[in-house]
Order: structure tokens, then C-alpha cells, then sequence
């Protein structure tokens, strides 16, 4: 898990990480964190009080590992709006296609 720094929204707050619906840890700004999961499929949801991201499914292989990067989806001003019409939109979480090194 990869959080993007965001310019100034949420700066100094932490996101949720849940896994499965349960929560395994916390992401901050330009931080980095990694889960232990079973191989298999899962869900992956970031959530910041009653915000969120959608739904992220994966699957797993075993000894394989996943990226997921988090970031807020938008501007500070634009988050006040999301706040009120689209919360599950509030976090970008997406899977990172970009090749390992």
C-alpha cells in the first residue's frame, strides 16, 4: 500500500486500510505500509471517518505481491462536495500497473 502525497487535503490525517471489512492498519501521507494476506481473493476499501474509497478486488497468487496506491480524489475545495454527494468517492485506490524494478 502506497499513499500519494495529495497537495493539502487530508495532510495530516491518516487513512484506514480494511481488508476484507476488517481493519488491518493506517496509511498517512507518503507512507508506505505492507499486509500479509492468504492468497486468494479479497477487498480492499481505504476509509477516512464516514468517507471512503470503492471496493478494490484482487486475488492474490501465493508468494506474490500486490501494490495498491491511495490518494485523495481531488482538491481540498473539491473534498467538501464529496463529502456530501459522493462519499464512497472521497479515496482513489487503484492497483499499480506500473513494472517492479
Amino acid at each position: 500500500m502506497v499513499r500519494r502525497d495529495g497537495a493539502y487535503r487530508d495532510l495530516l490525517r491518516g487513512y484506514e486500510v480494511l481488508i476484507d471489512g476488517r481493519k488491518v492498519g493506517q496509511v498517512r501521507r507518503r507512507q508506505r505500509a505492507r499486509y500479509d494476506v492468504t492468497p486468494g481473493p479479497h477487498t480492499v476499501r481505504m476509509r477516512i471517518d464516514w468517507c471512503s474509497s470503492p471496493d478494490v478486488k484482487i486475488t492474490v497468487a501465493a508468494g506474490e505481491s500486490v501494490t495498491l496506491i491511495c490518494e485523495p480524489n481531488g482538491s481540498a475545495a473539491r473534498g467538501t462536495v464529496q463529502m456530501l454527494t459522493s462519499p464512497r468517492k472521497y479515496i482513489r485506490l487503484q492497483l499499480d500497473d506500473s513494472p517492479s524494478a
